[in-house]
């Protein structure tokens, strides 16, 4: 099963919720704030979501899982 499978059998819960969907990412935006959710299969299948405050200025989030950081893309 592909990150794409899951994120389809994911879609109908997160779109009852008020989230849209951008690849394997979903998000949605209250208040100037964005609450995405994620998928990613790099060995396992991985969920990781964050929090982004529209109104501070960044050029991207950084995820920490461990004692790892890892740089991403902005969510929307």
């Amino acid at each position: 099963m592909t990150t794409r499978d899951v994120g389809n059998q994911l879609a109908p819960f997160f779109k009852e919720r008020g989230f849209k969907r951008k690849s394997n990412k979903f998000y949605k935006i209250v208040n100037d704030i964005v609450f995405c959710v994620g998928l990613e299969r790099p060995g396992g299948l991985y969920v990781w979501s964050y929090i982004i405050p529209l109104y501070m200025p960044h050029d991207f989030e950084v995820l920490t899982y461990g004692d790892r950081l890892q740089n991403f893309e902005k969510c929307p």
